[in-house]
């Protein structure tokens, strides 16, 4: 997986090239197919859940995804305004890259899943008339 999460980010740096429309393609095809480790990345995600909270551990590893995703693509906009989108493609891909890359090796790992499943258990326990008294 380590290898695919590296190149998917990774083959954005050729942004930094000013490619035309049909290279542009090419890179953003391939930077997508890069990104099949993903299906096994939320499997052995879950899986490391216990398996009575593996459908929350699902739900926490989506919402994370495009809470994260969102949050960059409007930081990312936003750069654009000031910078030429080539370079923050780029840069977002080469920043990417090196964060796959620590997650690969080790240097960033899913310490904090058993607290995060036991936060979301206590908020989930927590009902809306409890919340009120």
């Amino acid at each position: 997986m380590g290898p695919l999460a590296v190149l998917a980010a990774a083959v954005l740096a050729a942004f930094f090239l000013g490619p035309d429309l049909s290279w542009t393609l090419l890179i953003l095809t391939a930077s997508g197919t890069f990104t099949c480790f993903q299906l096994a990345a939320n499997a052995a995600f879950v899986k490391a859940a216990p398996p009575t909270q593996r459908s929350q551990a699902f739900g926490l590893a989506q919402g994370g995804m495009n809470l994260g995703q969102g949050t960059l693509v409007v930081v990312a906009r936003a750069a654009a305004e000031h910078i030429a989108p080539t370079v923050v493609i780029g840069s977002c891909g080469v920043l990417s890259a090196i964060g796959a890359e620590a997650v690969a090796v080790g240097l960033v790992t899913c310490a904090l899943l058993p607290d995060v499943l036991t936060l979301a258990v206590a908020l989930r326990s927590i009902s809306p008339s409890q919340s009120n008294s």
